[in-house]
């Protein structure tokens, strides 16, 4: 009887365990996939340092990566940095999350530097050549549906991760670059006061069409630029990070010695780290009326 009562215990213990196991998300480096919507299948790259326990509330930090690039561009476009990037997320215990950026600028609509017009919210024109650089890439305006996919898949996938892994809610960080760097200006102005700090590097948004006033409220903001960069004007950025001052929004700006459009942000990798993980951040206030 003690024997089938041992065993018994055993069973339960074992089954225990197993369902636990099975329940808990997983750490390390993977690619999610999921349905964006019943046509559309998207994804997003997750990092989660191995020392994460269940119960513990790490800030998030979102990458989006530039045009052309996907889910995987920011930890694989460099093998060694992505040891890198993933070096630093375990020494601040951050977790990071790459979404797919589908059509492009995360809900922004971009022009050309010599659209005229009014531009209404959420659209920007590129930037004048500058001084290095030429003129921007031909551009082909996004359908409203497109636009609205391109920031849907921001928003899944933050919930997902947020959901499975109880993140903290009043440390979100939002960073990226070119294509990203436009998106987390967009996204900043949106909702400004949902992030605890963002970082945008090397982005070709014309400051002439960027509403600085909605971006009040921001905690903090740190602009990465290349002094290399021969495709996104380190004026117009120089110009965006003056606006911000304005603003009000407490604002670092690193200029890479060297940096080239795509490899700034590696270079100032901890610094930004560093300047999200210095950042203090509480309950998020309510929004002020515009």
């Amino acid at each position: 009887m003690k024997t089938l009562f041992a065993n018994v215990t055993l069973s339960i213990a074992l089954m225990t365990t197993m369902v636990t196991a099975a329940e808990m998300p997983q750490v390390g480096d993977r690619r999610v996939e999921y349905p964006l919507t019943a046509d559309v299948e998207s994804a997003y790259r997750l990092f989660v340092p191995e020392d994460w326990q269940p119960g513990q509330h790490w800030p998030l930090v979102v990458i989006l990566h530039g045009g052309g690039g996907n889910e995987n561009t920011p930890f694989d476009r460099d093998p060694a940095f992505r040891e890198q990037l993933q070096a630093a997320a375990r020494a601040h215990h951050f977790i990071l999350v790459s979404p797919r950026g589908l059509k492009g600028w995360w809900g922004a609509q971009m022009l050309p530097p010599d659209a005229k017009g009014a531009i209404g919210r959420g659209t920007y024109r590129m930037p004048p050549a500058g001084k290095i650089t030429g003129p921007p890439p031909a551009l082909s305006l996004l359908s409203a549906e497109e636009r609205a996919l391109s920031r849907k898949s921001v928003e899944m996938a933050i919930g997902a991760v947020q959901k499975a892994y109880g993140t903290d809610p009043h440390r979100l960080f939002l960073m990226g670059n070119s294509m990203g760097s436009v998106g987390t200006l967009h996204l900043a102005q949106e909702d400004p006061r949902r992030w605890c700090a963002i970082a945008p590097s090397d982005g070709p948004v014309d400051p002439a069409t960027f509403p600085f006033k909605r971006v009040r409220g921001l905690n903090a903001a740190f602009f990465i630029h290349g002094d290399e960069d021969h495709v996104a004007p380190i004026e117009s950025m120089t110009e965006i990070v003056n606006g911000f001052r304005r603003a009000g929004v407490p604002t670092d700006y690193l200029i890479v010695k060297g940096g080239t459009h795509g490899d700034s942000w590696h270079q100032a990798l901890d610094p930004i780290f560093t300047f999200f993980a210095n950042s203090k951040c509480g309950p998020v206030p309510p929004k002020s009326k515009d």
